[in-house]
């Protein structure tokens, strides 16, 4: 499930306006007054959660982004300083730097730092070879609300789904999107029933999405 259907999903239940309305507080870091608008904040907030645990900071990272600009100028030789990569357990990590033995200095998204040897981080010394680099990740996120916003209403179905006839949504009529294949979504379907702000209802509907 991607990020735009989880979103979605969570603000089934919210018409048009009152979706766009809540993504646009979110955008703009601020809280509706309703209990429902606000309601609706949350939801879309948890999904978020769900999808990746942590988004605070730059790119997820507790790090400000004149810090990493700093460092890759610095290392401007080595393609490889503000990466991100996984680590073998599958944990993201942001490359900031090198130690005077060869060694890279990375960051967790807790904001633990290490050193590791490029080979256990998989890259290749002066080559950008894996991960992806931290302002693109940072775009990357930012770029994913936006679409969530645009995709209210929209006109065509998401990737892995296929129109079959149409509903009215909002007083106009939309493609009826349904799935071509198969998923596995129950990660995030459990995650978002244990915030208790999904009815079991919404669950369901979300397990259905999938």
């Amino acid at each position: 499930m991607t990020l735009e259907m989880l979103v979605s999903a969570a603000l089934m239940d919210y018409n048009p306006t009152e979706q766009a309305y809540i993504l646009k507080a979110i955008e703009e870091d601020t809280l509706p007054k309703t209990q429902r608008l606000h309601d609706g904040v949350m939801k879309v907030m948890e999904a978020f959660d769900a999808y990746e645990p942590t988004v605070e900071g730059y790119a997820g990272f507790k790090v400000d982004r004149n810090t990493v600009s700093k460092k890759k100028a610095e290392y401007k030789d080595d393609r490889n300083v503000g990466r991100v990569v996984r680590s073998g357990s599958g944990d993201s990590m942001l490359i900031t730097g090198k130690k005077a033995d060869g060694r890279y200095i990375v960051v967790g998204k807790k904001g633990e730092k290490s050193a590791r040897d490029a080979a256990d981080l998989g890259v290749t010394t002066k080559e950008e070879v894996v991960g992806i680099d931290i302002d693109d990740l940072h775009q990357e996120m930012l770029e994913g609300l936006k679409q969530a916003r645009a995709n209210v209403g929209a006109s065509k179905c998401w990737d892995g789904y296929k129109a079959s006839g149409t509903k009215n949504k909002g007083g106009k009529d939309v493609p009826n999107c349904v799935k071509e294949a198969e998923k596995g979504n129950d990660k995030f379907i459990n995650k978002l029933s244990d915030s208790g702000l999904f009815t079991g209802e919404e669950l369901q509907k979300m397990g259905e999405m999938e």
